[in-house]
């Protein structure tokens, strides 16, 4: 009876790879992959920076350390304007010191640096006084 079973299943199993290798049988279908851990997060969004502005800074500590000498050499332009009632010659762009809000606006004729946080002509006449 051993024999007998034994041997029916290995012509079954034999039939049925032969049919399979003939394309008679269908074919079994693969079984289901499992995704990945990385397929299944989600990538982080792209890093937007904002633009750079071409702003020029000083460092504060810097600023702080330069001499009469060299805030006499700064860039100015021919451009004049007021800051109470004295003239001053302008930087072609405010220059930033540090982050502390305050920024070079330009030189007055005597060599005095002009420094506020907001454009100089701005101010009232007595706020410079």
């Amino acid at each position: 009876m051993k024999n007998g079973k034994a041997l029916a299943m290995v012509a079954v199993v034999g039939l049925g790879l032969w049919a399979w290798k003939k394309g008679k049988l269908p074919a079994i279908p693969p079984a289901p992959r499992e995704m990945p851990v990385w397929e299944l997060i989600e990538p982080p969004p792209p890093v937007i920076k904002p633009p750079v502005t071409e702003t020029p800074s000083i460092p504060l500590d810097v600023w702080q350390a330069l001499t009469q000498q060299q805030l006499e050499g700064l860039p100015v332009t021919h451009q004049v304007d007021i800051v109470g009632v004295e003239p001053y010659n302008k930087t072609a762009q405010p220059i930033a010191i540090g982050d502390t809000g305050f920024y070079i606006w330009g030189q007055t004729e005597f060599g005095s640096t002009v420094v506020s946080k907001k454009p100089p002509e701005t101010y009232a006449a007595w706020e410079w006084m």
